[in-house]
């Protein structure tokens, strides 16, 4: 399935997008979200990574932003993001490449130029392959992409999991979980806690940053070993 995403600050390209969208993708195997507020659509770009971002270039004056520096930041959270940019901006073409947007479309072509570009990123994107933590308790039973799971710690005899959509508790070790989970970038930073390197945004003296905000501390025997395995992490896919 591919997540998509629109910025635009006029409602009228939005409609334009999500109707081309609709007609490209009959299947309905995608999911398409419509921003015209940059500040709402900030705000969520933290805890809801898409696959593919549609951009306008400008925008209002009182928001002191504009699509480049949006996508600068959707590729520093996101690396494999595909950015789009949709505009009625020419002069911006070369400066788009600053952030390796995938294409740059005049709005004026946009009926012609989008599903083109839908017809060669589907097959790369449309076949990634998410993978899921099943949950499985008495009371409740849930899947959570493995991909949105930010960080986990234990709690007496359970284990906390914080993920995108909010948290669960479970009756099992974090060594099981991790065993479970079978990804590389999940790392055990302290005796307590597991995270998931593609959430941290920054290692400080002895703690790491995630996404969320939130500071998780590293175990000072294994620093350097935590902060080796985050670099090589992020050398490998950059």
């Amino acid at each position: 399935m591919i997540r998509i995403a629109t910025l635009d600050d006029e409602t009228q390209w939005l409609t334009t997008e999500r109707i081309i969208t609709e007609q490209c993708f009959e299947s309905g195997d995608y999911s398409f979200s419509a921003y015209n507020d940059v500040d709402k659509f900030l705000l969520e770009l933290k805890y809801k990574e898409n696959d593919l971002y549609l951009l306008d270039m400008e925008f209002p004056l009182e928001n002191g932003i504009s699509g480049l520096s949006i996508g600068r930041e959707i590729k520093d959270l996101y690396p494999s993001a595909v950015i789009i940019y949709v505009t009625c901006h020419a002069e911006y073409a070369i400066e788009a490449f600053e952030v390796n947007a995938f294409r740059y479309i005049p709005k004026i072509l946009l009926e012609k130029k989008l599903p083109e570009a839908y017809k060669v990123l589907e097959p790369e994107i449309g076949h990634r392959k998410e993978e899921y933590f099943e949950v499985v308790t008495e009371k409740r039973m849930e899947r959570i992409a493995k991909s949105q799971i930010y960080y986990m710690y234990k709690e007496k005899k359970y284990v906390v999991l914080i993920h995108s959509k909010g948290e669960c508790k479970i009756r099992t070790s974090l060594g099981e979980i991790q065993e479970r989970l079978n990804q590389d970038c999940f790392l055990r930073i302290d005796k307590g806690c597991v995270v998931n390197i593609k959430h941290i945004m920054s290692v400080e003296p002895y703690q790491v940053k995630m996404r969320t905000g939130v500071c998780l501390t590293v175990s000072h025997p294994q620093f350097k070993n935590v902060k080796d395995k985050i670099a090589e992490y992020w050398r490998k896919r950059n």
